[in-house]
C-alpha cells in the first residue's frame, strides 16, 4: 500500500513540477466583472495569439480551429463529419461549393442554417466545440470537391477505400476519376505555349497541355527544342525524360497533364526560329516574348500576332505578345536600347531653409535633398555656395572638394535620397545660383527668415514670392492707391497729392494704417467743395471736420508705433502686415525661438576588418567579412540561406570612412523664427543654370524709410486739418492742446463645475486602463513559444516528429511540414489526440496552453522518393534517426536552415525507377554574379547560382579577376580558378576574395555557352567611380545602398576608373543652441549654462569659465558628470552625435550699479544664443545694452513725450501750474500710470474751462457743476493710487522686448565665434526711488491743497447751483357782463 501511495505522490509531484504555475489574475475583483464590457468587438483577444506575432490586431489570432474532417464518397454523394472548436464567434466553412452544397447539416444533432460566406457554404458559430456533419448529394461524382484550405487533418474514403496520399490544390480535394462504362481510344492531344524571355542567356519557357485517353502507354516527340537552344529544367504530372538526340519520352495515361520545359540559349538573343516535331504536335505553337526593360529596350516582329486570349495563352503570359508560328518561322529581336534610359534620370526635390545673419555677411542654410537618384552620385555645391555639413538617412557623410574650382560635395550611395546638408551662402543678397548644386531638381522650395528690420523687397527669378514687398501687390491695390492719391491731389494740388501717394505707398501694406479714414475725409472734403453753398453743404463740412478728427485719433497709435519701431526694432510683432516699410517679406514672426533639431551626428568608424580564416570542412564553407564580423556558411545550407540574401543582406554595415577621418560637423546651425519669412517657390524643373535676384532692404533704408512715411503721414493730416477747418475760429474759451481720457470696463467669468461620475461604476478613466492592461500584448510576444527539441524518425512509409514545446502564454504554435508530399496522419499533443490543426498562410498551426508540451506528429510519405521537412518553428536540437532515408541541412544535431531535406534511398533495380516528378539531370550551367565592394579594404564577394541541373551533384571551374585573392577556407583553387561542388539540393555557392587596389579594374565577359555572367559594384562614399564599356542596367537590388549593376554580352569589357576625393577641412564639433541663464543676488550670481553639442568623433572638449566660478553641477543628456575645472577651464566628455550638456556655477559676485552676464568661451562656433539675467527684487532697472535682439526700456521715450507735452501744457497757461509743476508732476507719474497723468490734467483744464466759462443756460450750468464735482474723486484716487504706487510699489520703467520684464532680461544672438555675448543692466537700489517718490509725494501734497483751493474757488464762481427762474403773478380783471339781449315785439304779436 505504501508502495502505491508512493507511486501516486511521484506521479502527482511530476505533474505538478512539469506543468508552469498558471499566473495570478493582475486585475482587482472588483473589475473583473467588467471584461465583457471592455472587450466589446476584442472577443478575439480570448483566442490563441499567433506565436510569431505581436498581438496588435485581429489577425494576430486564430479563433476557429478545424478538427478532422471524414468525407465518404460514394457514386451518389459524401457523407462528411467534422468537428470545430470556435474560441470567438465566427464563420465555419463546410466542405462544398454553390454547385454541390451540403444537405442534411447537423450541428451537434441539431439543423443549423448554412450560409454562402467567401464563396462557399458556412456556419455562424458562438464559442464552443461542435460535431458537424453533413451530406452532399451527385448525380455524378466530381474529380474534386472543395474544401476549406484552413482544415489541417482529412480522412478520405472513395468508394470505400482509403485514399492515401491526398492530393490538395488549395481549396480543391481530388476524388478520383468516376467509372467508365466502355474504354477509351487511345488518343492525345498537345497545345505548345512558348515564352521567350529576354535575358543574358535567354530564357526559353516551354508549356504543354497533353490530353490523353485510353490505355497508359509511352508517347515520344522530337524535337522539342529549336537549334541553339539547351533544355535546363523538365518537370510536370507526368514521368518524362529528353534524350541526348534531344527526343521527349513521356508515360502517360488517360487524363490532362501539364509538362514544362525551361532552357536557355547559347548566343545572344536576335532571332530564333520554331522548330516543330512531328504528330501528334501541333502545327502551329504560340510564342509569347517578355522584354526586359531593365536589361534593354527591344521590339519584337513575327509572322502572324495574336490575341493571346483568344489563343488560350496560360493566364500570367497573357499581357505579353503572342504569335503564331509555324515550322521555321522566326521572331526577331530588334535593339533599340540598352542600360539605363533617360527616363530613369535623378528625380530630387530641394527644400532649403535660409537664415540672413544679424550682421547681414551672409546667409546660412539648411538644405533637405529627397527624391530618387539613379546616376551621377555626385552632387557638387559651386561657389559662392559652400557645403560644411552633409548627412544622409542621419549618418554622417564626408565633404570632399569637387572637379570644379572651389565646389565643394559628397559621394552619395543610397538610390532613395535623404540628405540634409548644412550650407554657407557667402553673399546675403543680389543674383544667385537658386539652387547651388550643380544639378537639376523637380521642384525647388526657399523659405527665407530675415531679422528684425530686414525686408525682401523683390525676388526676381522665381515662380512665386509670398512675403516679398512687391508680391503683396495686387491690381486692386494700385487702383486703390491712384484713386486716393488723385483724390488728394484734387484736394490740395499735386504736391499734396503726391505726398500723400507717397505715403500711401509706403503704408498700404501696413496694418492699423489710417487709410479708409483719410480716404473718407478726403471724399468728404471734395463732396463739401462741390456742393453749393447751404445746409447740405454746412453738413458736408462738419462731417469732413469729423473725419479729420477720426483721421488724428486713429493716427496716433499708428505713429507711436512705427517710432517705436524705428528705436526698437526687436519690438516688431506678428501682427503687423508688410508694406514696403514694415514688411517686405511675408510670413509671421514667432516671439520666441524655436530650436531647430540638431542633425544627427554619423556613427563612429567601425573597428578594422578582421581577417579569420576558419578551419577545414569536408564541405564548402563561405567567408563573409562585413566590417569587424565574421560569418561562417555551411554548403549544405538550403538554397533561402546560402542565396543571395543569405550572403548580401548582412553586407549593409560596412565601413564608411577610415577611423582618422574627421566628418564635418559644420557650424552651428541657426533656428530662430524673429523677424520675417519670405517663401520662395519654383514649381517646374530647376537647372543648375537659373539664378534668381534677391533685392533686400537693409536695417537702415528700413527705419529711414518709416520716418519718411511718417512724415508724409503727418504733412498728408496737416493738410487735410487745414481744409477742414478753415474760416473755423476757435472759441475763446477752448484749450489750443487736447487731452484724450479713456474709459476701462471690467467682466466677471463664472466657472462651471464638474459632473461627478455616478457612485458603483468605474469611471471611463479606470475602464480605459482596464481595457490597456487586458488588450496589452504578452510581455513575451512576438516570440512567445520556441522549440526546444524536435526528434524525426522516418521508415519506409512514415516521418514521425516529436517536438518539445514550450510556451509562455496560450498560443498557436506552427507545425513542420510544407511539403505536398507529407500527409499528416495525427497529432498527438503531451500523448493525448489532438484533432484541432488549422492551415493558416500554408503552415498548420496547433493550440498549445502555457507550459512545456510535447508535440507528436506522425507524417504518411507514399512512394516518394524526397522530402522538404520545413520547422517554422526552428528547434535548438535535431535528434535524427533514418531507415531508408538519408538527410541534409543538418550538422551536429543543429539545422543548418529551417528545412531538413530526405531522400529515399533505392537499391538494384529500384535505382532505375524514375517516380513521379523526378527532375532530369542536365548538363551543368550557371551564372557568376560578382559582387565588386569598393570599401577601405576592396573585395570580391562571388555567387555562383546553379541554373542546371536544378538538383544533383555537379562541379564547375570559375575563374578568379586579376588580383583577386582567394579568402574563404575550404574553397578549393587551381590554375588561377576556383573549383565549385554542388550539393544535391544546394542553390547557390558563395566565396570572398581580396582585390589589391589599382587605379582601374577591367573585367571581361566570358562565352555564354561556358556560364553567364552578372557584374555588381558596390562603393562606400571615400571613392568615386566612372564606369566605361558595358552599360549600366537598371539594379533589381533595393537596399539602402545604390548597386550599380552589369549584364554583359560576350567579350564585353568594363572598365572601373577610381579615384579619392579630398577631403574638404573642418571641425568635427558644432554647437546648435546655448541658454546661458544668470540669476542674480545680493553676494553671487548664479549660473546655468545649457548648450546642445553635435560631434562626428569621441573625445573631450573644453571650455572657458569665468575666473573664480565654483562649478556647482555637470550634467550631460540629464546624467550628472564628476568633472571639476582646471585653471577656469572645464573638460566635457564628447560621444559622436548630439548631447546636452548642463553647467551650474556660482561667481562671489555682489550686484553692482552695472550687471553683467558671465563670459564664456565655448570653444567652437555656436548659433542661437540666449543670454537671461534675473535681477533681484529690489533692484530699479535704468538702462540695458547687449545683442540687438533684446530687452527695451521705454521709459525714457516716454519720458522724452511727456517732458515735451509738459512743455505745451505750460505753454496754455490754462491752469495755475508752471512748467516745473508740469515736470515734477509728469516725473512722479511717469513710473506708475500715464493714464493717471492724464486724468489729474483733464481735472485742472475742466476747473480752469469752469473758471473761464461762463454758462447762461441753468440747467447745462448745474450739469457742468455735478460733473465737476464727480471728477473730483477718480482724480483725487488717482492721486492717492500713484503715491501709494511709489512709495511701496515698482517703478514701472516698460521694459519689452524678446520676453523680457523688469527682473527678467533675456538677449538673443543668432550666432558667435565661441566667445558668448553680454549682456548688460545697468540697476539702482529701490529704496532711491522711494525716497524720490517721498520727496515727490510730500511736494503733491503741499500742490494739491492749493490746486483744491483753485478747484474750489472756480467751482463757486457765480455760485453753487443755479434755482430756475420765479415766474411773476398777472392779474387778469373780469369782463364785464354784456347786455341781456330782449327781442322787440312785432305789433302784430
Amino acid at each position: 500500500m505504501r508502495t502505491v501511495l508512493g507511486l501516486v505522490a511521484l506521479l502527482f509531484a511530476s505533474v505538478l513540477c512539469a506543468q508552469s504555475p498558471a499566473p495570478p489574475d493582475p486585475i482587482p475583483p472588483p473589475l473583473r466583472d467588467w471584461r465583457g464590457w471592455v472587450l466589446k468587438d476584442l472577443d478575439y483577444r480570448a483566442c490563441p495569439l499567433i506565436a510569431t506575432q505581436g498581438a496588435e490586431s485581429a489577425d494576430d489570432y486564430l479563433c476557429a480551429w478545424p478538427g478532422r474532417v471524414t468525407i465518404d464518397a460514394g457514386a451518389t454523394g459524401a457523407a462528411i463529419a467534422q468537428t470545430w472548436r470556435v474560441e470567438a464567434t465566427s464563420w465555419v466553412p463546410l466542405p462544398g461549393d454553390a454547385e454541390y452544397w451540403p444537405q442534411e447539416v447537423t450541428v451537434n444533432g441539431q439543423g443549423a442554417p448554412v450560409l454562402m460566406h467567401d464563396d462557399q457554404p458556412a456556419l455562424r458559430l458562438a464559442p464552443g466545440t461542435y460535431q458537424i456533419k453533413a451530406r452532399i448529394p451527385w448525380a455524378q461524382r466530381p474529380q474534386q470537391l472543395r474544401l476549406a484550405a484552413v482544415v489541417g487533418l482529412v480522412d478520405l474514403r472513395v468508394d470505400g477505400k482509403a485514399v492515401t496520399p491526398l492530393q490538395r490544390d488549395g481549396d480543391e480535394l481530388t476524388l478520383g476519376r468516376g467509372e467508365t462504362e466502355e474504354p477509351e481510344a487511345d488518343e492525345i492531344g498537345i497545345k505548345v505555349f512558348r515564352k521567350l524571355t529576354d535575358a543574358i542567356p535567354a530564357q526559353l519557357s516551354t508549356h504543354l497541355e497533353i490530353s490523353v485517353s485510353g490505355q497508359a502507354r509511352e508517347e515520344t516527340f522530337a524535337p522539342v527544342l529549336p537549334a541553339g537552344v539547351v533544355p535546363t529544367q523538365l518537370a510536370g504530372d507526368l514521368p518524362a525524360r529528353i534524350d541526348a538526340e534531344g527526343r521527349l519520352h513521356v508515360q502517360v495515361q488517360p487524363g490532362t497533364w501539364v509538362l514544362t520545359l525551361d532552357a536557355r540559349l547559347t548566343e545572344p538573343l536576335t532571332r530564333l526560329a520554331a522548330k516543330l516535331a512531328s504528330e501528334p504536335w501541333p502545327e502551329q505553337e504560340i510564342w509569347s516574348f517578355q522584354a526586359n526593360p531593365g536589361l534593354r529596350v527591344t521590339s519584337v516582329a513575327g509572322d502572324t500576332p495574336i490575341d493571346p486570349a483568344q489563343a488560350g495563352v496560360p493566364g500570367d503570359w497573357r499581357a505579353l505578345p503572342a504569335f503564331a508560328l509555324g515550322d521555321g518561322a522566326a521572331l526577331t529581336i530588334e535593339e533599340r536600347a540598352r542600360g539605363l534610359s533617360a527616363d530613369d534620370a535623378n528625380r530630387l526635390t530641394l527644400v532649403r531653409e535660409a537664415w540672413l545673419d544679424f550682421s547681414g555677411a551672409g546667409l546660412n542654410a539648411k538644405d533637405q535633398i529627397s527624391g530618387r537618384m539613379q546616376r551621377d552620385w555626385r552632387l557638387d555645391l559651386a561657389p559662392p555656395f559652400t557645403l560644411e555639413r552633409a548627412e544622409a538617412d542621419g549618418e554622417g557623410l564626408l565633404v570632399t572638394k569637387g572637379a570644379g574650382e572651389g565646389r565643394t560635395g559628397v559621394e552619395l550611395r543610397n538610390p532613395n535620397v535623404n540628405l540634409s546638408a548644412g550650407v554657407r551662402i557667402a553673399q546675403a543678397g543680389g543674383e544667385l545660383p537658386i539652387a547651388g548644386w550643380k544639378h537639376s531638381f523637380d521642384q525647388v522650395q526657399l523659405s527665407l527668415h530675415l531679422p528684425y528690420s530686414w525686408r525682401l523687397i523683390a525676388a526676381p527669378g522665381a515662380d512665386r514670392a509670398d512675403g516679398s514687398w512687391i508680391w503683396r501687390w495686387t491690381l486692386l491695390d494700385v487702383f486703390l492707391v491712384a484713386v486716393i492719391g488723385l483724390a488728394a491731389a484734387r484736394a490740395f494740388g499735386w504736391l499734396g497729392g503726391a505726398f500723400a501717394a507717397g505715403y500711401l505707398v509706403l503704408a498700404y501694406h501696413e496694418a492699423a494704417s489710417p487709410l479708409w479714414a483719410l480716404l473718407a475725409a478726403l471724399a468728404l472734403l471734395l463732396l463739401a467743395r462741390a456742393l453749393p453753398a447751404g445746409r447740405l453743404a454746412d453738413v458736408a463740412r462738419w462731417a469732413a471736420r469729423g473725419a479729420c478728427v477720426l483721421l488724428v485719433l486713429v493716427a496716433l497709435p499708428f505713429i507711436a508705433t512705427q517710432v517705436r519701431y524705428v528705436l526698437y526694432p526687436q519690438l516688431e510683432n506678428a501682427a503687423d502686415d508688410f508694406g514696403i516699410v514694415d514688411g517686405f517679406a511675408g510670413g509671421a514672426m514667432q516671439m520666441e525661438m524655436q530650436a531647430a533639431p540638431a542633425p544627427a551626428a554619423p556613427p563612429p568608424p567601425p573597428a578594422p576588418v578582421a581577417e579569420t580564416n576558419a578551419q577545414d570542412s569536408s564541405s564548402l564553407e563561405s567567408v563573409v567579412v562585413a566590417g569587424s564580423r565574421v560569418a561562417k556558411k555551411i554548403a549544405g545550407a538550403p538554397p533561402e540561406q546560402a542565396g543571395y540574401s543569405g550572403l548580401y543582406r548582412h553586407r549593409a554595415a560596412r565601413q564608411r570612412y577610415a577611423q582618422n577621418t574627421v566628418i564635418q560637423a559644420g557650424r552651428g546651425e541657426p533656428g530662430w523664427r524673429f523677424g520675417t519669412t519670405a517663401s520662395l517657390s519654383w514649381s517646374g524643373p530647376v537647372l543648375a543654370e537659373q539664378s534668381v535676384r534677391l533685392l533686400l532692404a537693409p536695417p537702415w533704408l528700413v527705419r529711414a524709410l518709416r520716418l519718411v512715411m511718417l512724415a508724409l503721414l503727418v504733412l498728408t493730416i496737416v493738410a487735410v486739418a487745414r481744409r477742414a477747418f478753415a474760416g473755423v475760429a476757435a472759441p475763446p474759451t477752448a484749450p489750443r492742446g487736447a487731452t484724450a481720457l479713456a474709459v476701462f470696463g471690467f467682466a466677471t467669468l463664472l466657472a462651471a463645475g464638474g459632473v461627478r461620475a455616478q457612485a458603483g461604476y468605474p469611471s471611463d478613466e479606470l475602464l480605459e486602463q482596464l481595457r490597456e492592461r487586458i488588450v496589452e500584448a504578452p510581455a513575451c510576444a512576438p516570440g512567445c513559444a520556441n522549440a526546444a527539441r524536435a526528434i524525426v524518425r522516418a521508415d519506409a512509409g512514415a516521418v514521425r516528429v516529436a517536438l518539445d514545446i514550450n510556451a509562455g502564454e496560450r498560443v498557436a504554435v506552427p507545425l513542420p511540414g510544407e511539403d505536398a508530399a507529407l500527409d499528416l496522419a495525427s497529432v498527438r499533443v503531451d500523448g493525448a489526440v489532438q484533432e484541432h490543426v488549422v492551415r493558416h498562410d500554408d503552415v498548420l498551426w496547433l493550440a498549445l496552453a502555457r507550459g512545456v508540451h510535447r508535440v507528436e506528429l506522425e507524417f504518411r510519405t507514399g512512394d516518394t522518393d524526397h522530402l522538404a521537412l520545413k520547422f517554422p518553428l526552428k528547434p535548438a536540437f535535431v535528434d535524427v534517426s533514418l531507415d531508408g532515408w538519408q538527410a541534409t541541412g543538418v550538422n551536429e544535431n543543429r539545422l543548418l536552415g529551417d528545412t531538413l531535406s530526405l531522400a529515399r534511398e533505392r537499391r538494384g533495380d529500384d535505382a532505375q525507377a524514375s517516380p513521379r516528378g523526378a527532375a532530369q539531370q542536365f548538363p551543368p550551367y550557371v551564372q557568376v554574379e560578382r559582387r565588386l565592394v569598393f570599401d577601405l579594404e576592396w573585395r570580391v564577394e562571388s555567387q555562383a547560382t546553379r541554373i542546371a541541373p536544378r538538383t544533383g551533384g555537379f562541379s564547375v571551374a570559375v575563374p578568379l579577376l586579376p588580383g583577386e585573392q582567394l579568402l574563404s577556407s575550404g574553397v578549393r583553387q587551381q590554375d588561377g580558378k576556383v573549383l565549385l561542388s554542388f550539393g544535391g539540393d544546394q542553390a547557390q555557392l558563395s566565396w570572398s576574395s581580396r582585390l589589391d587596389p589599382s587605379a582601374s579594374v577591367a573585367l571581361t565577359a566570358p562565352a555564354l555557352a561556358d556560364r553567364a555572367e552578372v557584374w555588381k559594384v558596390v562603393q562606400n562614399p571615400t571613392w568615386h567611380a566612372q564606369f566605361a564599356g558595358v552599360p549600366e542596367v537598371q539594379s533589381a537590388e533595393s537596399g539602402a545602398e545604390w548597386t550599380h549593376e552589369f549584364r554583359p554580352l560576350p567579350g564585353e569589357t568594363l572598365t572601373i576608373a577610381l579615384a579619392r576625393p579630398e577631403a574638404v577641412a573642418g571641425r568635427s564639433i558644432a554647437i546648435d543652441g546655448v541658454t546661458a541663464a544668470s540669476s542674480a543676488g545680493l553676494r553671487a550670481l548664479d549660473t546655468q549654462l545649457t548648450f546642445t553639442l553635435r560631434s562626428t568623433q569621441g573625445g573631450e572638449h573644453a571650455i572657458a569659465l569665468p575666473a573664480g566660478a565654483e562649478v556647482l553641477a555637470v550634467q550631460k543628456n540629464g546624467q550628472p558628470l564628476n568633472v571639476r575645472p582646471r585653471e577656469d577651464r572645464l573638460s566635457l566628455p564628447v560621444t559622436p552625435g548630439a548631447q546636452t550638456f548642463v553647467v551650474s556655477l556660482r561667481q562671489p559676485q555682489p550686484i553692482g550699479i552695472v550687471a553683467r552676464t558671465p563670459a564664456f568661451a565655448l570653444g567652437a562656433p555656436a548659433a542661437n544664443l540666449r543670454t537671461s539675467l534675473s535681477l533681484p527684487e529690489d533692484r530699479w532697472v535704468l538702462f540695458v545694452s547687449g545683442p540687438a535682439v533684446g530687452p527695451a526700456v521705454l521709459y525714457w521715450g516716454e519720458l522724452v513725450v511727456m517732458i515735451a507735452l509738459a512743455w505745451g501744457l505750460a505753454r496754455t497757461r490754462r491752469t495755475p501750474l508752471k512748467l516745473w509743476h508740469w515736470l515734477l508732476l509728469g516725473f512722479g507719474f511717469s513710473t506708475g500710470s500715464w493714464f493717471a497723468l492724464g486724468l489729474v490734467a483733464a481735472w485742472l483744464f475742466a476747473f480752469d474751462w469752469r473758471e473761464r466759462g461762463q454758462v447762461r443756460d441753468t440747467g447745462l450750468f448745474n450739469l457742468a457743476q455735478i460733473c465737476l464735482a464727480l471728477v473730483t474723486l477718480p482724480m483725487l484716487l488717482a492721486v492717492v493710487h500713484a503715491v501709494w504706487h511709489g512709495l511701496l510699489g515698482d517703478p514701472d520703467m516698460s521694459v519689452v522686448g524678446n520676453g523680457s520684464s523688469a527682473r527678467y532680461l533675456q538677449w538673443f544672438a543668432d550666432q558667435a565665434d565661441g566667445n558668448l555675448p553680454q549682456g548688460v543692466a545697468v540697476t539702482l537700489p529701490l529704496w532711491l526711488h522711494r525716497v524720490a517718490m517721498l520727496a515727490w509725494a510730500l511736494w503733491l501734497a503741499n500742490a494739491l491743497v492749493g490746486w483744491l483751493r483753485w478747484a474750489f474757488a472756480a467751482w463757486s464762481a457765480g455760485g453753487y447751483w443755479r434755482s430756475p427762474p420765479k415766474v411773476a403773478k398777472v392779474s387778469i380783471d373780469p369782463l364785464p357782463a354784456a347786455p341781456e339781449y330782449k327781442p322787440e315785439r312785432r305789433p302784430d304779436a
